[in-house]
């Protein structure tokens, strides 16, 4: 678990040229029952053209594109990139 909590807390470039968005549905067994789940994820392209995974969430099939976009910017770097896009 340190390595996760290092990964989460990592520094983040100052620019990303090309941020991608997808999602992945699956279905998961909850409490005895078959559940839909998603896991949303944010790929960021800095300047070199590395990739960088910004995020990875887990949550319900539902989620808007503003929510998901609204959770891409709890870093102030990826916040940047967001702005002009969600306007």
């Amino acid at each position: 678990m340190p390595l996760v909590i290092k990964w989460q807390n990592r520094p983040l470039e100052e620019v990303y040229c090309i941020v991608y968005m997808d999602v992945i549905h699956f279905k998961v067994k909850q409490e005895g029952s078959i559940v839909n789940k998603a896991a949303y994820m944010a790929i960021g392209i800095n300047l070199e053209g590395k990739k960088d995974v910004l995020g990875i969430w887990i949550g319900g099939p539902n989620i808007s594109c503003r929510v998901f976009a609204s959770l891409v910017c709890f870093k102030k770097s990826v916040a940047k990139v967001m702005e002009s896009d969600i306007r």
